[in-house]
Parts: structure tokens; C-alpha cells; sequence
């Protein structure tokens, strides 16, 4: 709405602002009929803080970042999607790791079934070996010898 600079002119000056080309003029008896200037009434301001008080309120509330929930263009939901994943790349794991096992036993069971290399040949202590052996083999049948024998006197 365009006011005619004669009525600008009646009106008192603290209730509005006058701009000519972006810039406050103060001085509108200089203004021309022609020249394209803008007004801007002035308006009671309240305290102010509502700005603030609204961006506070903007930081209170959490939003989610979960979207399991939601659906993709079959219709089938996110969640259940990722767990499939889940569960294809749990099995994959599942089928290399029980394949590592595999080959680890396979790989001790060959070194337990090797036939040691090292060889002991001592034949003073394979004699000795064997006479103890045999003189504790005696001494047993000696000692059941004699066993038997008092069984029979006591009856």
C-alpha cells in the first residue's frame, strides 16, 4: 500500500521508520514523490526469550534413530531383513570355524600317529631292564607260592 509523502509527513515520527534504499532516513523533507521509499511501523515488543525458549524445547525430546521397524517396498520389515543377514553371515562363520577345527585335529591326530623318531638303544640299561623285571616277576609267584601254602595249613 503506497502512503503519500504528505500524509507521511503528518503522522508522528516515533510510531514509524522510513527507508530509502535499505537505509533509515531521518530527514523526510528531502524525500521526492517518485523516490521508491519503504515504511516500517513500529511495534511494542514484548520481553522477548521466546526464540530461546523454543530451542530449549527442541533439545528435551529424543529422536530415534531406529528404523527396524519400518518396511521396505515389499513390505517386509528392516528388522527382519538384518537378521537374516545376521543369521547367513553367523552360519558362514560357523562353517569356517568348525572347518578350522576339523583340520586342527586332523593335523594333531597325524603327529600323535607319527612313530617318534628318536630311538633308545642302551643295552646295559635294557639288561638291567629285564632282570628286574624278571626278579620282580619271581618274587611275585614266590610270594604267591608261599601264600597259597599257608592257606592250605590253616585248613
Amino acid at each position: 500500500m503506497k502512503i503519500p509523502l504528505q500524509e507521511l509527513l503528518l503522522l508522528e515520527r516515533t510510531s514509524y521508520s522510513v527507508l530509502l534504499n535499505g537505509k533509515i532516513i531521518y530527514d523526510w523533507t528531502s524525500l521526492k514523490e517518485d523516490d521508491p521509499y519503504e515504511v516500517r511501523v513500529k511495534l511494542c515488543g514484548g520481553k522477548g526469550g521466546f526464540g530461546s525458549l523454543l530451542r530449549s524445547f527442541g533439545s528435551q525430546f529424543y529422536r530415534s534413530t531406529n528404523r527396524d521397524m519400518c518396511r521396505d517396498l515389499s513390505g517386509r520389515r528392516l528388522k527382519n531383513k538384518k537378521d537374516e543377514d545376521r543369521l547367513r553371515k553367523y552360519i558362514e562363520v560357523l562353517t569356517s570355524r568348525r572347518k578350522m577345527m576339523r583340520k586342527r585335529m586332523e593335523e594333531r591326530y597325524e603327529r600323535l600317529k607319527r612313530v617318534p623318531t628318536h630311538h633308545f638303544d642302551d643295552e646295559q640299561y635294557s639288561k638291567s631292564k629285564k632282570t628286574i623285571l624278571e626278579e620282580t616277576d619271581n618274587a611275585l609267584k614266590e610270594g604267591m607260592h608261599i601264600s597259597v601254602c599257608q592257606q592250605k595249613i590253616k585248613m
